[in-house]
């Protein structure tokens, strides 16, 4: 598995990852309607922008049998929370290659640019529903707010996860790389 910076070539693969993702983990969880809406050549257009965009930070992980098979979006935090300072935008991985360590790979690059940028925590928004938020759990985030999410007429609940020290949460992860 490679892990490396998105380049405007990724586009159409990263919104396909994030279709595919959204399709099969929140069926169940968020209207059908907005499911089968989802477009890839819509995404391909946002993540293009958002990719040759400096704001964003976006690396992809691939493999040469599937192509990219997840990717992971972060940046300045974006509602002005007064402590935390950094957010991942976006973590998702193919069904098939969930559980198998890349999330946390693909946290490794963001989480040292964000503190090379200057960021000492972190913030993510997963929906409560999410059959993958334990993975947030797991590696020491702790619930800090809730908020309501509007999708297709229907009101979902996001839960933000925090970490006050991202040098820790960093260290953390670098340790279970090498172990």
């Amino acid at each position: 598995m490679k892990f490396r910076n998105a380049t405007p070539d990724d586009s159409e693969s990263i919104a396909h990852v994030q279709v595919s993702t959204w399709r099969s983990t929140y069926k169940k969880i968020v209207p059908d309607t907005f499911l089968e809406n989802l477009s890839i050549e819509e995404r391909k257009k946002r993540w293009t922008k958002m990719i040759e965009d400096p704001n964003y930070l976006i690396y992809v992980a691939e493999n040469k049998k599937d192509g990219i098979v997840g990717f992971i979006s972060g940046g300045k935090e974006r509602e002005g929370h007064p402590f935390y300072t950094g957010e991942v935008y976006a973590l998702y991985i193919l069904t098939a290659y969930q559980r198998q360590g890349i999330g946390k790979a693909l946290l490794l690059p963001l989480l040292q640019k964000l503190r090379a940028n200057g960021h000492s925590s972190l913030l993510i928004w997963a929906l409560r529903d999410n059959p993958s938020r334990p993975f947030y759990k797991a590696i020491g985030g702790i619930p800090v707010a809730e908020q309501t999410l509007t999708l297709a007429g229907e009101d979902l609940k996001e839960i933000a996860y925090g970490w006050n020290d991202l040098s820790k949460l960093l260290f953390h992860l670098q340790q279970k790389e090498k172990g």
